[in-house]
């Protein structure tokens, strides 16, 4: 009825409409975010034997998946530069790129140096290619283990990168003072240890 070009045209048409809806899901997908790093966290009031609340706050360095890679400055022939495409296939998945940044707050309704307990935070994580992650973290699980405070943030991205994503968060605490800060006036004000966040892409929860 509509000849040969008819049919072309509507091959043609359905071609188009086919590539489209198999493009459209992948560029939508989100990919799993991992970073990991050091903590530097202060306590006001100090921590000391008797639990109390107590304002939190930590700045985190990250080193990220999904940040770009920085730019190798070496002759791409140079044997410093197969040395180090050698090193970076052995570290497998390891995250790799520029620094990334975290900034927290929080308040614990009940902190002390055997425990720190902090069911709200918030945090702001700048990637090192400028994005930023919004996180409200509403749950959170407190233990010690050999000594050492470790806590488990559970969240959401609330905004920017990896949205309505969830956000898993675990820090070890480790005192800079010595236990015997725990029971002067001022308490221990400073904490350090690693610390790695995984933002799921959402629905994968």
């Amino acid at each position: 009825m509509y000849g040969g070009r008819g049919v072309a045209v509507g091959l043609c048409s359905l071609a188009l409409v086919g590539s489209s809806l198999m493009w459209a899901p992948a560029t939508q997908a989100q990919a799993l975010i991992t970073c990991v790093g050091e903590e530097r966290t202060s306590y006001t009031p100090g921590l000391s034997l008797t639990a109390r609340q107590t304002a939190i706050r930590a700045q985190a360095t990250y080193t990220c998946t999904g940040d770009p890679k920085p730019a190798d400055p070496k002759p791409a022939g140079s044997q410093a530069a197969d040395s180090k495409a050698a090193g970076s296939k052995a570290a497998g998945s390891r995250p790799t790129g520029p620094r990334s940044t975290g900034h927290v707050e929080a308040v614990s309704p009940s902190a002390s140096c055997l425990a720190v307990n902090s069911p709200k935070a918030k945090e702001l994580v700048r990637y090192g290619d400028g994005a930023t992650s919004r996180i409200d973290y509403d749950s959170a699980v407190a233990a010690r283990v050999g000594g050492v405070n470790v806590v488990t943030f559970t969240g959401r991205v609330v905004e920017g990168r990896g949205k309505g994503g969830t956000a898993i968060r675990s820090v070890q605490v480790l005192p800079s003072a010595a236990p015997t800060e725990c029971l002067s006036s001022t308490g221990v004000r400073e904490a350090r240890g690693p610390v790695e966040l995984q933002i799921l892409p959402a629905g994968g929860a």
